[in-house]
């Protein structure tokens, strides 16, 4: 609350006081103070103790997609450095609380991942300015569109817009870079991690129950009668346009990448939903691949393996007519991967090599980047 009070009659007047004057040198304080930020939370928090979905994989896949967002978009160099900041760090809180007990909480992952990196930023060189702004892009980032009711209390939606009516970027940029993990050919990898346990998920409206053999059902919502990964697919694919309230400040470098993202998700849909897809192996040889992929690139950590060991378990438990259409799925998702992958990685070979280091709590003093995005052998052919 105290953060709120702080920023939110104030958005325009903290804004201008953000101190940066083009893009490069936005990105360049913006990159040295996540540097700071990260190495002064390995002492304290480990990434692998976040939820499969929520891990060193996903913080990487944050970090690359605000590298290639940012770098190439025209906006306003101070937006540009609280946008690229709240956009990497958005989802630390997931490393102390629960991700899927936001129905039950007042203090959400949002808000607990601002707290952390309130008090990581006083070891950079952000002013007070930058810094409560960088906190409270972190807690905005859940785009909830209407007040939400915990017990007797009610959480009021985050302001993003200015007095006038005109988009409160800092806030939007920072949805922008979680949007690009929520959608595209890592997204499918992603939920499917996450249903190794059963779990609560925000629909857009309320917050539903998601199970196993419920969610590996290959139709929507409405033909099951209960949220599927299909369905959950299918939400993000369709939110992503600018007639959304979600995507309806999206501009330039944005639309360009969410719009590819789009495409790759629909081409792995209508695999599932076809039951085969361009070159597909046998099962066996696909749930192979599959389980690497899922340990080695989007969850590469040992809570990663142990998801994806669980996982396959009870997918071979599932029918056979359940099994097919998603044996294509995943095979499409890898082979939308190395699309993805192979352009991302062009996109960053023009930026300065020491932005692609990266301490990352848990996981190591400092890692390429890149070698966690670049394709895997063990599962890049059959």
């Amino acid at each position: 609350l105290s953060i709120r009070a702080a920023v939110e009659p104030r958005l325009k007047v903290l804004l201008d006081q953000v101190a940066v004057m083009d893009r490069h040198e936005a990105l360049t304080r913006a990159v040295n103070a996540l540097r700071i930020v990260l190495s002064s939370l390995c002492g304290f928090i480990d990434l692998n103790r976040c939820d499969p979905g929520h891990g060193a994989g996903h913080v990487v896949a944050d970090y690359v997609n605000a590298l290639r967002l940012f770098s190439r978009l025209d906006i306003d160099p101070k937006e540009t450095f609280i946008g690229f900041l709240g956009g990497v760090l958005h989802d630390f809180g997931c490393a102390i609380i629960k991700r899927y007990n936001e129905s039950s909480r007042m203090v959400r992952h949002a808000e607990a991942a601002g707290l952390l990196i309130d008090e990581a930023l006083q070891n950079t060189d952000l002013n007070e300015a930058e810094r409560l702004l960088t906190v409270y892009a972190i807690m905005a980032h859940t785009h909830y569109l209407k007040p939400q009711t915990v017990g007797d209390k009610v959480i009021q939606p985050y302001l993003d817009l200015l007095p006038d009516g005109a988009a409160f970027y800092p806030v939007w940029c920072t949805r922008w870079v979680d949007r690009l993990d929520c959608n595209g050919p890592r997204f499918p990898a992603r939920h499917y991690l996450t249903l190794a346990e059963e779990h609560e998920d925000f629909n857009g409206n309320s917050f539903e129950i998601h199970k196993f053999n419920e969610a590996m059902m290959p139709m929507t919502k409405e033909q099951a009668g209960h949220p599927t990964m299909l369905s959950h697919m299918q939400l993000f694919a369709n939110s992503q346009n600018n007639h959304s309230p979600y995507g309806k400040w999206d501009a330039g470098r944005m639309v360009e990448l969410r719009d590819a993202h789009v495409g790759h998700l629909h081409r792995i849909i209508q695999a599932v939903m076809a039951g085969k897809a361009a070159g597909q192996p046998d099962e066996n040889t696909v749930l192979r691949l599959w389980l690497n992929f899922l340990s080695h690139t989007i969850e590469p950590s040992d809570k990663g393996m142990a998801a994806a060991d669980a996982l396959e378990f009870q997918f071979r438990a599932l029918p056979a007519n359940l099994r097919a259409g998603w044996i294509a799925g995943f095979w499409m998702t890898m082979e939308e991967y190395k699309l993805w992958a192979h352009n991302l990685l062009f996109d960053l070979l023009g930026l300065d090599y020491h932005w692609l280091q990266l301490p990352l709590p848990g996981i190591g003093t400092s890692i390429d980047v890149r070698e966690v995005i670049r394709i895997h052998h063990s599962w890049a052919s059959p």
